[in-house]
């Protein structure tokens, strides 16, 4: 399938950052993950950590989501956002980053918080590989950590795909924030992952509803809902900070 996306007049288009920068991540993570081993500090959550707490719960009340489904989580970061999936009783999770240091400091995250946690590296890459066990669940989870960039993903060649269930709390934003990163680049490499039927659930705080609602129906994903956050206004204006939006895969 052809998945392009023209870059049309009337795009939302935003001052690029170093927030769309692989090296400003690297950095970020380098720097987490010794202030993890350090001081114990997990990191900073970049929507918080009550909105992750928030879509975690909302997962479990969305329609056809199976808690022993595989989920890919893209952009892991800290490993924040997998925590909350794991207390929300989800037992086949998938993290990846495109930073190493973020990977390494996901397994450590989940390790502090499920200390009965086993970890293995992979051999001969960055990966991990975690069973979890979890109080209301009757098999322990499987996390998977994969450094992966999602613009040249080599994730199916060592994980089964495509994903019913992917979750993107950042990464959309980071890649469209990127100066030399055409539009349409993020819809071409995510389609291939996301199974038919499948949902996208998207996090972000540059794009409004309507803006990610155009971009995804252009790439062939209808929308199902989204999450009301609380309104501000501004300037005029009103609407929220934050914006999570769930997508289907015909």
């Amino acid at each position: 399938a052809d998945y392009t996306l023209m870059a049309e007049e009337g795009d939302a288009l935003v001052p690029p950052s170093k927030l769309g920068e692989k090296s400003h991540w690297d950095g970020v993570y380098d720097l987490e993950l010794q202030n993890f081993l350090d001081h114990g500090d997990q990191g900073e959550s970049w929507f918080g950590e009550d909105t992750a707490a928030r879509i975690g719960r909302w997962l479990r009340k969305l329609s056809g989501i199976a808690t022993d489904a595989p989920v890919l989580d893209l952009g892991c970061g800290n490993g924040a956002f997998l925590v909350e999936l794991l207390r929300n009783g989800f037992t086949n999770i998938i993290g990846t980053d495109y930073s190493a240091a973020s990977i390494q400091l996901s397994s450590r995250v989940i390790q502090a918080e499920f200390p009965e946690t086993t970890t293995t590296p992979v051999e001969a890459t960055n990966d991990f590989r975690q069973v979890v066990p979890l109080e209301d669940a009757p098999q322990p989870a499987q996390v998977h950590l994969c450094v992966d960039d999602l613009l040249h993903s080599t994730l199916m060649e060592r994980h089964p795909g495509p994903f019913p269930l992917i979750t993107d709390k950042g990464t959309y934003d980071a890649i469209r924030l990127n100066a030399l990163t055409p539009p349409e680049a993020y819809g071409q490499a995510l389609m291939p992952l996301l199974a038919p039927g499948g949902l996208l659930v998207i996090t972000s705080c540059n794009w409004l509803e309507d803006e990610l609602t155009t971009y995804f129906g252009k790439v062939g994903l209808a929308k199902v809902g989204s999450i009301p956050y609380p309104s501000v206004s501004f300037g005029g204006h009103t609407g929220s900070r934050i914006r999570t939006v769930a997508f289907r895969k015909p």
